[in-house]
């Protein structure tokens, strides 16, 4: 192997959060492609791991383990630190070794684990997956914390000026950092879909059928049930069309809002919707085959520091997505660019419910766009792309 890559993540495979799917993914193709890959992660417990192939030349090392329960925003945090602490350690003793890898990349997972990496490789790539501490500005007003948070900023700007390359996942975020930091390198490599999610076959969805959904018309939203989700105008259109026995609203994930969300949905008896947990990562691709119209959202003021990975697995899966958010938003642009979806300002609550009854009407619009996505997702947001991208950044 000619090439060599050491990728610091705090999530890795068995995790597979939406972050550590990513990585996962990509250091396999890397490794199919004869570059020798080092992952510097973490470990997560789970009874069964995801039945996931990964190439046999990867290198994982466990530097930590979650010890501290995720429940709780300040044990997370201290999970976070911990990793962080144990990275650099092992990026001293990696620069020591005869060894050492040509090229490393950094993920922000988490946000500051690049501070603690910083001049620790010749050759550095920071990918970015969410922005911060702008993230952070959104939520709070507090005095305080916005004068730690341009602190923060100010790191930021002697970190991301002074590394090799850095990877933002969607336009709206190059356009973010060009306009706050001055002098960076900046790529941006779109993120992609699950390849096991192409709809190729026939697959029925045990979890549809264990539900009583199969001959339903169902609207899902997986994935994290962030602070950053709009679920209030999502609840209120269900609540309206309640009297479309057919239609059913499927939530599926894990987050901070998540008990916010099912005690809403109990509260006002809305029994078109139904909220679990996450699915278990080999059950998801049959799943997002079998439903009918993909939800995606994104509050606003998020637009340019996120991008929701869920929109990825829609479009591979040949789903017409309804995306609520600003236009600005890369989710908003790849819907109007490739007609792959309606893309709604969440200003207007009636135009959630006119846009799925419009797709739940029309059958051809919504073949249409159906068609429009899986064309999309396989000539441009595919691994085959992003590998590219990031084989000529470790050149």
């Amino acid at each position: 192997m000619n090439k060599s890559v050491n990728i610091y993540t705090m999530y890795f495979y068995p995790n597979m959060i939406s972050t550590a799917q990513y990585v996962t993914h990509l250091a396999n193709k890397m490794a199919e492609n004869n570059i020798s890959v080092k992952i510097i992660c973490s470990y997560s417990f789970f009874e069964k791991a995801p039945n996931l192939k990964l190439h046999k030349s990867i290198k994982i090392r466990h530097i930590s383990f979650n010890i501290f329960p995720k429940t709780f925003l300040i044990t997370n945090f201290l999970n976070q630190i911990l990793y962080s602490l144990l990275a650099s350690f092992y990026s001293f003793i990696d620069i020591s070794s005869r060894t050492k890898a040509a090229s490393t990349i950094v993920f922000t997972a988490p946000f500051f684990l690049p501070y603690f990496l910083f001049n620790r490789s010749k050759k550095m790539i920071i990918s970015i997956t969410d922005i911060y501490p702008q993230t952070f500005r959104v939520f709070s007003k507090n005095n305080r914390f916005n004068l730690l948070s341009s602190f923060f900023h100010y790191l930021n700007q002697k970190l991301y000026s002074n590394v090799n390359q850095v990877v933002v996942l969607g336009r709206c975020m190059l356009k973010t950092l060009k306009k706050q930091y001055k002098n960076l390198n900046l790529v941006y490599i779109p993120l992609w879909f699950q390849p096991s999610i192409i709809p190729n076959k026939i697959e029925q969805s045990k979890v549809l059928i264990d539900l009583g959904l199969k001959n339903k018309f169902v609207i899902l939203y997986s994935g994290n049930f962030g602070r950053i989700h709009d679920f209030d105008v999502i609840l209120k259109t269900a609540s309206e069309l309640m009297d479309h026995k057919d239609i059913i609203f499927l939530f599926v994930g894990r987050g901070n809002r998540f008990n916010y969300l099912k005690n809403l949905i109990i509260k006002y008896k809305l029994t078109n919707c139904i909220i679990r947990n996450f699915v278990n990562y080999n059950e998801f691709p049959a799943l997002v085959k079998n439903i009918q119209v993909g939800l995606v959202s994104l509050s606003l003021g998020h637009e340019g520091l996120s991008v929701p990975s869920k929109f990825f697995g829609l479009l591979g899966a040949g789903k017409p997505t309804i995306f609520i958010g600003s236009n600005q938003s890369e989710v908003s642009q790849i819907i109007r660019d490739y007609n792959c979806g309606l893309s709604l300002d969440p200003s207007n609550p009636k135009a959630l419910r006119s846009s799925i009854l419009t797709l739940y009407n029309d059958q051809k619009l919504a073949n249409e766009m159906s068609q429009n996505a899986i064309a999309t997702a396989s000539s441009i947001f595919n691994i085959q792309n992003g590998f590219l991208k990031y084989n000529q950044l470790i050149n």
